[in-house]
């Protein structure tokens, strides 16, 4: 597993994968929060239960730490090219 001092040391451009990635993990723990707490409500339905718990069941989009390697930020840039 590559440590935080690993990947500071492998760039701008891994950090900022790894940067983007744990914001959307935050903003969709965040949007599952507004989720709960809305079914949660006096005006919640079941409906809304169900959906708070659907989004509770996605996977968070954390990659584990060797998918920030120069090697696989080099492989992304050539898909996207």
């Amino acid at each position: 597993m590559e440590s935080s001092s690993a990947l500071v040391a492998g760039g701008v451009e891994q950090m900022a994968l790894a940067a983007r990635d744990f914001s959307l993990s935050l903003a969709q723990l965040y949007a599952g929060m507004l989720l709960l707490e809305h079914a949660d409500c006096s005006v919640g339905s079941q409906a809304d239960v169900v959906a708070a718990e659907r989004w509770a069941q996605l996977p968070l989009p954390l990659l584990p730490p060797r998918s920030y390697s120069s090697n696989t930020v080099a492989q992304d840039k050539e898909l996207l090219s």
